[in-house]
């Protein structure tokens, strides 16, 4: 389900199709703040749900540069990263502030990874770079595994990547309860009710998709009782 379909879906829910009393930017942020929880609730239930992995080469610099990672655009937090090159598969990575006195002193001391040195200590820089101290007197490959950032959506047609379709509806609900609360819509207690119902159901599906395919029931839920 994209952006403009939810939209609509919270308007035909909250009877806001005319005389509109929520603007537009209104409900896209109480969708996106659902895309928000929803994405939390996936990591709580399956940690390695948004995981994924990239490979690249970890350049040679000269002493005292730091070798460099560029990390992905979608890049939300590490799990691992291993050398994959021949002969050096068993270098470790230990993080250490880039502002500690053993991450600088390594930095001016060099590497020496083709003589058998086997530490690099890592620290961040901004969003998109990792840094590597010593700087590495070689070319060496990587793999790195780490977990996805899903984007804030936008029109017209964005939909919330990496999020199984069968769970978007928990974003909608979540978007209706966000502006029923704003105006102390009666119906709120019952759409919360309903979010509570979708947030078990989420935390069911991620544990078992790769087992089966989702499982779809239709009836009171969403024609009689939450109308």
């Amino acid at each position: 389900m994209d952006l403009r379909n939810m939209i609509t879906q919270v308007r035909l829910k909250l009877k806001d199709t005319r005389v509109r009393v929520f603007q537009q930017p209104e409900i896209i942020f109480a969708l996106n703040e659902g895309k928000d929880e929803l994405v939390k609730i996936i990591r709580e239930a399956n940690e390695s749900f948004f995981e994924t992995t990239v490979t690249g080469t970890i350049s040679s610099t000269t002493t005292p540069n730091a070798s460099i990672v560029t990390l992905p655009a979608d890049f939300a937090q590490l799990r691992d990263i291993k050398i994959t090159t021949a002969g050096y598969q068993d270098t470790v990575f230990q993080r250490l502030n880039h502002s500690d006195p053993r991450f600088q002193n390594s930095l001016l001391d060099g590497g020496s990874f083709a003589n058998g040195m086997g530490v690099f200590f890592y620290d961040f820089q901004g969003l998109s770079t990792m840094l590597l101290a010593p700087g590495s007197d070689i070319d060496l490959a990587y793999s790195l595994d780490y977990i996805k950032t899903v984007t804030d959506m936008v029109l017209p047609t964005d939909t919330p990547t990496e999020i199984p379709a069968e769970h978007h509806g928990f974003i909608v609900t979540w978007g209706i309860c966000e502006c029923m609360r704003m105006v102390e819509d009666d119906r709120l207690d019952q759409y919360e009710s309903k979010l509570e119902f979708q947030r078990n159901s989420v935390i069911a599906g991620v544990n078992t998709r790769q087992a089966k395919e989702p499982t779809f029931v239709t009836g009171f839920m969403e024609e009689e009782y939450w109308g």
